[in-house]
């Protein structure tokens, strides 16, 4: 006599397991970041609003790429967490007339994460960047949504920023 596999055929059983299964998926919160894309006139205006000063800068931050936040698949984060990395930017700074004004000097990026979602940079790259001055401090606030670094510009971003600093604002 052959034996039959043992099975549970009663019915809605397998709707009841569906079902559940349905409903743990759901019980997990979705994550997702939502951004508005990043803008360099945008950017602009939002600096020459703000209470704090603002340099705006084309050039290059050299820095060392293995102090950046790594948050791919990692668990027990800090949901909102901050790491500044040192830099030495070379480049320019801007004037009514352009990219004008030779910088050298330090600059601290700061990294923001929210989530599992951190702002990133590549070193050595040329970039547009609006860095926060304070005191003889600078420092350069990198978020997961962009916004006050822009790397590798285009020559049309370049050439936009001396109309909107000769203005106070950006051209709409």
């Amino acid at each position: 006599m052959r034996q039959q596999p043992v099975s549970d055929d009663r019915p809605g059983r397998t709707l009841i397991w569906a079902l559940a299964l349905l409903c743990a998926v759901l019980a997990h919160p979705a994550h997702a970041l939502s951004c508005l894309r990043p803008d360099p006139a945008r950017s602009f205006d939002e600096a020459a609003a703000a209470a704090e000063s603002y340099v705006v800068l084309y050039g290059r931050f050299a820095f060392n790429a293995a102090l950046l936040p790594d948050r791919m698949g990692a668990e027990g984060f800090v949901p909102n967490d901050v790491t500044e990395v040192p830099a030495r930017f070379t480049g320019n700074g801007l004037t009514s007339r352009g990219f004008t004004v030779p910088v050298v000097r330090d600059v601290t990026l700061r990294f923001e994460c929210l989530g599992p979602w951190c702002g990133s940079t590549i070193p050595d790259i040329p970039a547009l960047a609006f860095v926060e001055q304070v005191g003889a401090d600078y420092t350069l606030t990198i978020g997961p949504c962009g916004g006050q670094l822009f790397g590798s510009p285009e020559a049309e971003m370049l050439e936009l920023m001396p109309v909107c600093m000769a203005n106070g604002r950006c051209p709409s």
